[in-house]
């Protein structure tokens, strides 16, 4: 892909609010990939960044900390809204309890004059059982704030129309991830066939991305090829996570076969990615995740499972395999398929990085937003 993005008539004022990394995440990670891919330009564009750098322990739960950065956020939100009287507020979130918080801020934006595009991401239902009487029509209020709205995956525009029963329309844009001249480049990489396969996954080290069913798999992997590695990489979402991953590599001896990364940094984790002969994540629940949009960038085959939007993009052969949630067996038999047949790694290799080209580049994503920007100032 090619061209830069073409100027909007009289650079209009947008002001853009949403997390930046820290903490880590994949709302700020889209945030960071959008602004660094030229959202900007043609645009007179102010940045409020709504992260806080999160402790891992709090990530998850409302804390005081999490009240007084909505309040300091919603009192310099005040503040440049009178002061560059923006004619769009571009605000990225979720669904989930940030949206009680994200209210005000769109009641604020509306109050001087901005059109609201609401740029909303999370699972198809991030709905907790407690909220289920009282965060449906809150959603469903603050959606009416906005005057577009967008998601990422076909599940979570239906979840918005039948979850929360939005009358507003909804247009899914599928997220967008950066990724490295050097990883695009990896694509045409040939597998050392007389090695077992190079796995990598990425997530947080949890139950829920199916870290533990992926460990699990390993020694079924390790018993078909000898020299099969594992990278793993991202941090529990509490330090019990991380010390039950290690517990668990060493309950299955697997020491020198998997190796838990940690927090990487961008060049370290595409590093990985570049040596890596097919991409695992067995989440057992999802929105659409960046890792897979990453992965898929540089050309890898991948194993995953049915869950959140992962079905819309990945159609098993073509472009990788879906497994059975919580079935550690059901994935080593699909690797296994994979490493032993290169026709179809290849060949799920090539659709995966068209399809990034065509639909997870950043660029796309910011010619779309653009558009959705002419066409609320034109309404």
């Amino acid at each position: 892909m090619s061209g830069r993005n073409q100027p909007l008539p009289g650079r209009p004022r947008v002001l853009f609010m949403g997390p930046l990394p820290p903490p880590d995440g994949g709302v700020s990670y889209l945030c960071r990939s959008l602004l660094e891919t030229g959202l900007g330009e043609g645009l007179q564009l102010e940045l409020l960044s709504t992260g806080k750098g999160t402790p891992r322990e709090d990530i998850g739960r409302v804390t005081a900390t999490d009240v007084c950065s909505a309040i300091g956020c919603a009192v310099r939100l005040s503040g440049m809204l009178a002061r560059f009287r923006p004619q769009i507020f571009h605000l990225a979130t979720t669904a989930n309890a940030a949206v009680y918080r994200d209210t005000a801020y769109m009641l604020l934006a509306r109050a001087f004059g901005a059109r609201v595009l609401l740029n909303l991401h999370g699972s198809d239902d991030p709905v907790r059982p407690r909220w289920r009487r009282t965060h449906p029509p809150f959603v469903r209020f603050a959606a009416t704030l906005a005057d577009r709205i967008t998601v990422p995956t076909e599940g979570a525009a239906s979840g918005l129309r039948n979850v929360y029963r939005s009358s507003r329309p909804v247009e899914v844009m599928r997220n967008t991830a950066s990724i490295p001249e050097s990883l695009k480049t990896a694509r045409s990489r040939a597998p050392n066939r007389s090695s077992g396969p190079r796995l990598t996954g990425i997530g947080r080290l949890s139950e829920a991305k199916g870290a533990w069913d992926l460990i699990r798999a390993m020694p079924g992997v390790l018993a078909r090829f000898p020299d099969a590695r594992l990278t793993w990489i991202g941090l529990g979402a509490y330090q019990r996570d991380d010390r039950h991953a290690r517990q668990l590599v060493e309950a299955l001896e697997l020491d020198g076969f998997v190796r838990l990364a940690g927090r990487l940094s961008d060049s370290d984790k595409f590093a990985v990615l570049a040596d890596t002969d097919i991409f695992v994540l067995p989440s057992h629940t999802e929105g659409f995740p960046l890792a897979l949009a990453e992965a898929m960038g540089g050309g890898l085959p991948v194993v995953t499972t049915p869950v959140g939007g992962i079905p819309e993009i990945v159609l098993d052969p073509r472009n990788g395999l879906l497994t059975p949630l919580r079935d550690p067996a059901a994935l080593v038999e699909a690797v296994c398929r994979l490493w032993s047949d290169r026709d179809l790694m290849e060949q799920q290799g090539r659709a995966n990085a068209e399809f990034y080209d065509r639909v997870f580049d950043p660029r796309v994503a910011v010619r779309r937003i653009h558009e959705l920007y002419a066409s609320m100032l034109t309404a």
